[in-house]
């Protein structure tokens, strides 16, 4: 992978407060001890509620969270949206929809924000579903199949949630992802407990004590040691 100018979390979706050793190793990654959520993926649920439980699961943290509430694609286009985000230094993309994650911030001035706060060396933070929309290609979570990404990261696809009993439980979309994809990408399954960081350099990182798998043209790819 290419270098890359800040630092990515890429987490596979357990809510803060749930992994104590997946939140440690989150907070020990970030760039600044206030973090900029934004819960656009959750916008079907309940994106406040999300906001008070990651600012409740990361107070003991000593961890202050700001909410950049933006649930639809005009929200994610006004300036003053992108004005609070390019100045961030943590920023968090939680859990929820992805494909609605991705139409809204496609094409935005919030979108470029993002990427402008990545820039300037901000640790990028994306749970479960923030995760899968912050590559290129993206995996498509009805069923495993890629489609394009923000493209934060290229040549790298995430699944998050790997072997949920709910989303994917036995793996089906996962090695559906596997076998689709490009010999030149790396497919990343994580668990919910699981994560990995991607360092300046494009090193990886294990995150938390989740189970992770990786595949690369279709064949197993040891990470850690």
């Amino acid at each position: 992978m290419a270098t890359t100018p800040g630092t990515l979390l890429l987490l596979g979706g357990a809510p803060f407060g749930s992994a104590p050793m997946l939140d440690r190793a989150v907070v020990d990654q970030l760039s600044s001890s206030h973090l900029v959520v934004i819960p656009t993926a959750s916008a079907y649920g309940h994106p406040e509620r999300e906001l008070l439980a990651v600012a409740e699961a990361l107070s003991p943290h000593d961890i202050t969270v700001e909410g950049l509430i933006v649930l639809s694609h005009s929200e994610a286009n006004a300036p003053e949206m992108a004005e609070r985000l390019r100045a961030a230094q943590s920023i968090c993309l939680t859990d929820g929809s992805a494909l609605h994650l991705k139409s809204v911030l496609k094409g935005t001035p919030l979108l470029e924000a993002l990427i402008t706060a990545w820039q300037q060396g901000a640790t990028i933070i994306g749970v479960g579903a923030g995760a899968m929309v912050l590559t290129d290609p993206m995996v498509d979570p009805r069923g495993g199949a890629l489609t394009t990404g923000l493209g934060l990261i290229e040549a790298l696809a995430v699944v998050s949630h790997l072997g949920d009993k709910d989303q994917d439980p036995e793996g089906q979309k996962f090695h559906r992802t596997v076998a689709l994809a490009a010999p030149e990408i790396l497919v990343l399954g994580l668990a919910t407990d699981a994560g990995v960081a991607v360092g300046p350099t494009g090193e990886l990182t294990r995150l938390g004590e989740g189970r992770i798998e990786a595949y690369k043209a279709r064949e197993p790819v040891q990470l850690f040691s």
